[in-house]
C-alpha cells in the first residue's frame, strides 16, 4: 500500500512539474551565470534581440559532435546586431572552467557558454542537446524536442522570421549599424584589420580572447562616436592558433573568430 502511495505521489509531482514548465508562448524566465572567463551574463541583457539558446552537457559526446552545427547556425546571423546566442551547461556536477573550455575547444563555439545552469532544465522542461529561441519581447518562440542538429532548420526559420519582424519596426531611415566585420586578412600574420560600426555615441570595448576564454588584449576601451571605425591588431608575440574578438557596447555583444598563422 505504501509503495502504491509513493508511486501515485511521484506521478502527481511529475505532472505538476510539466504543467508549470515554461513553453512556447510563455515569457522566458530571466537567469544569470558566468562563462569560463568570469564574465556575468543575464538573459534580460539581450532584451530587444533574438536569442538562440543551446542547452548542452560539457562532456556530452553528442553535444560536442553537434556543437559545430550550432556554431554554424550562429554565424549565419552573427553580423546582425539584433541577434545573440548563449550556451547553457546543464551538467552542473562537472561544469567548470576546464570542462566548459574543453567543450569550446572541441566545438569551436564562439558565443558565451554559461556554467552550472542545470536548474533551467526544470524551468523549461528541456534536456541537454536541445535548442530554444527567445523573441525580442522575451517570449519563448521555439523550444526543440529533438537533438540540436535535427532542429537546426526549424530554429533557423524562427530566427529569420523574428529578425524580419524586428526590422519592420525599426526606423527605416536609420541603418542597422551595430556591426562587426570579419577581420581581414584572416588567417593572418603579423597583423589584421578589424572594422566595426556603432549606431550611437557609446562606450566601446573591443577585446581579444584565447580558446580558454582568457582576455589577452584590449584594442578599444573608450567612448566613440556613431559610425564606422577600424583598428589594426598586431599579434606582438602572441602564439599562433584560434582566437576570438568581441565587440561590446552597452548590453550588446558580437563575437567572431580569427586565426593567427605561424
Amino acid at each position: 500500500m505504501k509503495k502504491k502511495t509513493v508511486w501515485i505521489i511521484s506521478i502527481l509531482l511529475l505532472f505538476v512539474v510539466n504543467l508549470t514548465a515554461l513553453d512556447v508562448g510563455d515569457a522566458a524566465e530571466d537567469f544569470t551565470s558566468i562563462d569560463p572567463s568570469g564574465t556575468t551574463y543575464y538573459l534580460s541583457q539581450y532584451k530587444g534581440q533574438v536569442v538562440l539558446l543551446f542547452a548542452l552537457g560539457n562532456t556530452c559526446h553528442y553535444c560536442i559532435a553537434e556543437g559545430q552545427y550550432v556554431e554554424a547556425l550562429y554565424q549565419e546571423f552573427a553580423d546582425n546586431g539584433q541577434f545573440a546566442a548563449l550556451g547553457l551547461d546543464f551538467w552542473d556536477a562537472s561544469s567548470s572552467v576546464t570542462s566548459v573550455n574543453y567543450f569550446i575547444h572541441m566545438t569551436g563555439i564562439s558565443f558565451p557558454i554559461l556554467m552550472k545552469v542545470g536548474f533551467l532544465s526544470t524551468v523549461y522542461d528541456i534536456t541537454y542537446d536541445r535548442l530554444m529561441v527567445v523573441a525580442p519581447n522575451g517570449i519563448i518562440a521555439f523550444k526543440g524536442n529533438l537533438f540540436a542538429s535535427q532542429d537546426i532548420d526549424a530554429a533557423r526559420q524562427v530566427i529569420k522570421s523574428l529578425l524580419q519582424t524586428t526590422r519592420v519596426s525599426d526606423n527605416l531611415n536609420t541603418p542597422a549599424t551595430f556591426r562587426l566585420d570579419q577581420n581581414v586578412p584572416n588567417p593572418f600574420n603579423p597583423s589584421t584589420r578589424i572594422v566595426y560600426s556603432i549606431p550611437e555615441n557609446a562606450m566601446v570595448r573591443l577585446t581579444i580572447f584565447n580558446q580558454m576564454g582568457q582576455e589577452i588584449a584590449t584594442l578599444v576601451d573608450e567612448v566613440q562616436q556613431q559610425g564606422e571605425h577600424s583598428v589594426i591588431f598586431e599579434r606582438s608575440g602572441i602564439p599562433s592558433g584560434v582566437y576570438f574578438y568581441r565587440l561590446n557596447i552597452g548590453n550588446q555583444f558580437i563575437t567572431k573568430k580569427m586565426m593567427i598563422l605561424r
